[in-house]
């Protein structure tokens, strides 16, 4: 295996799912498409695999996944916290100063390593930082 990450997310009930077929394949089969999925990403350089909105009943494929050493990341909220902030920038003006500075520090960093991996082609899917977003 390359040195890219290997994971599934999975979805709890009623949320955005894949298409359902884990149950329908063997797992005889479905690590053949979990061996061409990872060929081809190792192919294309990629850094990351990740095979998103799995449903939580998908238990054959979440077990092959794991066979083949993908970490299986369960994703959606099942609870719902009240804070006090209206906003991210209401929750940064509550925190010292030394931390605001870090926080900022932290993103600019994230958007400069994304704007050089956007530049050299290698991001997929959704924008994970907005151009609009505050420095």
């Amino acid at each position: 295996m390359s040195g890219a990450q290997w994971l599934i997310s999975v979805q709890p009930p009623y949320a955005l799912v894949s298409e359902a077929f884990g149950a329908a394949l063997s797992p005889d089969l479905l690590h053949k498409v979990f061996e061409a999925l990872e060929s081809r990403a190792v192919d294309d350089g990629a850094m990351a695999v990740a095979w998103p909105c799995v449903e939580t009943a998908s238990s054959s494929l979440i077990q092959v996944a794991a066979d083949r050493g993908y970490a299986a990341l369960y994703a959606g909220a099942s609870a719902r916290l009240s804070v006090q902030w209206s906003s991210f920038e209401d929750y940064l003006a509550t925190r010292s100063k030394n931390v605001r500075r870090t926080i900022k520090a932290e993103i600019r960093a994230l958007r400069t390593e994304w704007k050089e991996r956007r530049a050299l082609g290698q991001l997929w899917g959704p924008h994970i930082f907005s151009e609009e977003a505050p420095a």
